[in-house]
């Protein structure tokens, strides 16, 4: 038997688009370089059909391997379970080796011969599969979960060229459609014997790429609300509005303790008709509520009015239209990931507004190309727990003796999980296996030139409801220059700028804070000299964007500035307990939406002292009531003003404004809810300008400068 039999043929061409990573999507990309390097020794034989007619025996060395197409259905001989070394050599035997005349590799047209053999090319095969065929399949609850999976934002790229090759990066898996082969010959590197969530994934966004199914296709799976509430979503919509309403007719300074108690329970009402983002941000707005009523230094009446009126444009979205987006999702599990390799760059302690303080490791994901963290932590007044003494503890994974480890190396977890969101999770179940210290210089997300950070800031800071965490907010800059430190006496806060090579400014910004310990020293008197590279957060502060340093990379190792700095510790060191798991996934406490958002601050352009104008006019109003503003007429030629500059929707809302508030002064209106629904509206947008005009001119301030003779090149 060789090349030119009728069996073996129908091999070759089977096999024909299976390159060395579709067969590592069979096994592992270890087993398929062993095949190689098995087949530089051995030579296979061919044994001819097996116990099926059309399968095809082939003895390689000690096995004897009975192929079979889809080659994931092979079998061998040797104890190895699923697909071993010896089927692996057999399958590229067969499909490299040369009858008399043909070349020893399949070309492109035995490719495409494969799907034309079926009547339609590769890309059509998937194309003509229809809800019936996938969920025959796949199993119909399957195919609704991914449809809804999809519906909700679950990321898959596809990678241009022939036929279908779709990465999940959440999930560290690559799917691939074997032209010929169907949904059965499909491969995945989940390795599932059955059909999986990814594979139908992959087809159905294929689909929708290329046209065939609309992109909203999967929309109303995501819309549905939970059938065992005792309120509908119109009831919990219309309760939030009332509440809303109330707070700005009585006056944000007639706050009592009974408006965050309803702002809660409606927050509960709203997880209970599957309305998450709503729930989010009505907790956010409750949480400020209380802040403001206690006086807190870090709270006013602007944070209570800028989020209430976040939660009323969510509640006018949801009822005109909603969508998935709107919708928003629970919090996401943490999921399965198998191995995953990460570097390990930074690290800090953190306390939020809410009352938790925790540790973060910061990692470069290299197979999903993103960002990962991994934290631990507590509310503030947890017994024993300590962020900076966790960060000398055990774990998070086994195979490290420590976080402080995790933070210089790069390592390889096997069996690890983590969530959409990039978090990883510490389950005691994850191996960790070092691979060396970490070199921030061959990160690919290294940032030399700070132009490059103004699309960031306009997706970061421009207002609206779009998903945001930290992790879209890292930042791994490289320093040509850097300047002097400045103390700023007003805002409490250490100011060092670093500049690129064409001469543009960023500050590194540390504020004073006693979690930052020493953290402000050690950047005040850092000595550049052998620093490559800095981590950070990308944030816009003061009209400008800064970065808030975590961790400087020197020629002498990393300085974790948080940490490093001598950050205080109270308590034992903690060790690492068995339900750390539950208490890092129920918490999330820097999680971006929850926490709602910073005010940009007033420009010092026309347009901008004009806006802020208006939001401090629409704040008077919204902390006194709608009886007690005086200021119409002001309001009334801002409104002229915005129209005349080309702000039409905020003009046009601020115009509302002021025809309510007349017609509740004439008494032509009772009820002053629809002054305060007005007022809530106008001030979101007004805040939404204020964002786009504060990024707009701190992205232009990046500009080339003229060298400082002071600054000291690293």
């Amino acid at each position: 038997m060789d090349g030119a039999d009728p069996l073996v043929a129908t091999f070759r061409r089977g096999l024909a688009a299976f390159d060395d990573d579709a067969l590592a999507a069979l096994a592992n990309k270890g087993l398929v370089r062993r095949a190689r390097k098995d087949l530089e020794t051995i030579s296979p034989r061919l044994l001819g059909a097996g116990d099926k007619p059309d399968r095809l025996r082939v003895e390689v060395a000690d096995g004897l391997a009975e192929l079979a197409l889809p080659p994931a259905q092979s079998r061998c001989s040797c104890p190895a379970s699923g697909i071993c070394r010896h089927i692996l050599a057999a399958l590229i035997f067969v499909k490299e080796m040369a009858s008399e005349g043909d070349p020893a590799v399949a070309t492109t047209e035995e490719v495409e011969a494969v799907s034309e053999a079926s009547g339609l090319p590769a890309s059509a095969e998937v194309l003509a599969l229809d809800d019936e065929a996938i969920g025959k399949w796949s199993g119909r609850p399957l195919l609704n979960k991914v449809k809804k999976m999809l519906a909700q934002g679950l990321p898959v790229d596809l990678e241009p060229g022939y036929g279908l090759v779709a990465r999940l990066p959440t999930r560290n898996v690559t799917c691939r459609w074997m032209p010929g082969g169907g949904l059965d010959g499909m491969l995945c590197s989940c390795h599932a014997a059955g059909a999986c969530e990814h594979r139908v994934a992959a087809v159905l966004a294929f689909q929708i790429d290329r046209g065939a199914r609309p992109p909203e296709a999967f929309a109303e799976s995501a819309l549905s609300a939970s059938s065992d509430a005792p309120r509908t979503r119109d009831e919990v919509l219309a309760s939030v509005g009332d509440v809303l309403a109330q707070m700005v007719s009585t006056g944000l300074s007639r706050l009592s303790r009974g408006t965050a108690e309803r702002l809660r329970t409606l927050a509960i009402s709203a997880q209970g008709v599957d309305l998450p983002r709503l729930q989010r941000l009505l907790h956010a707005l409750s949480s400020e509520v209380e802040l403001y009523l206690a006086r807190d230094a870090q709270a006013d009446a602007a944070r209570v009015l800028g989020q209430a009126a976040r939660v009323e444009m969510l509640r006018l979205g949801l009822l005109k239209r909603p969508s998935p987006h709107l919708v928003g999702q629970h919090r996401t599990a943490y999921e399965p990931v198998g191995d995953v390799e990460l570097v390990g760059l930074g690290a800090r302690v953190w306390r939020t507004r809410s009352g938790f303080w925790g540790l973060t490791i910061y990692f470069w994901d290299r197979a999903a190309r993103n960002w990962a963290t991994w934290s631990d932590s507590r509310p503030v007044a947890t017994p024993g727990f300590d962020p900076a003494a966790r960060f000398r503890a055990d774990g998070p994974w086994s195979g490290l003796g420590c976080p402080a480890e995790a933070a210089r190396k790069a390592v390889r977890l096997s069996g690890a999980y983590r969530n959409r969101q990039g978090r990883l999770s510490g389950r005691p179940s994850t191996q960790a296996m070092t691979l060396g210290p970490s070199v921030p210089d061959e990160v690919p997300a290294r940032i030399a030139s700070w132009a490059d950070l103004a699309s960031r800031a306009s997706s970061l800071f421009g207002g609206g409801f779009k998903d945001r965490t930290e992790q879209d907010a890292i930042v791994l800059i490289a320093p040509a220059l850097w300047g002097p430190a400045a103390f700023d006496e007003v805002r409490q806060e250490l100011v060092r700028d670093v500049l690129d090579a064409e001469g543009r400014r960023l500050p590194l910004v540390l504020r004073h804070e006693e979690i930052a310990g020493k953290a402000v020293a050690t950047l005040e008197r850092h000595d550049p000299s052998g620093t490559t590279s800095v981590l950070g957060i990308l944030v816009l502060e003061a009209g400008r964007l800064c970065v808030l340093p975590i961790t400087l990379h020197t020629a002498k190792g990393p300085i974790h500035l948080s940490l490093d700095g001598e950050v205080r510790a109270g308590g034992p060191s903690p060790t690492r307990r068995a339900d750390d798991r539950d208490a890092e996934e129920d918490i999330e406490g820097d999680d971006a939406e929850a926490g709602g958002e910073e005010p940009a601050e007033p420009t010092a352009t026309n347009l901008g002292r004009l806006l802020g104008r208006v939001a401090d006019d629409l704040l008077g109003l919204a902390e006194g009531g709608p009886a007690a503003f005086g200021r119409v007429v002001p309001l009334r030629a801002a409104a002229a003003g915005l129209e005349a500059l080309g702000l039409g929707t905020l003009g046009e809302a601020v115009g509302r404004v002021v025809e309510v508030l007349e017609s509740l002064r004439r008494g032509e209106l009772s009820d002053p809810a629809p002054v305060s629904r007005q007022v809530l509206i106008a001030f979101h947008l007004a805040r939404l300008c204020q964002s786009q005009e504060a990024v707009n001119l701190a992205a232009e301030a990046i500009r080339p400068a003229a060298a400082d003779a002071r600054s000291t090149p690293p």
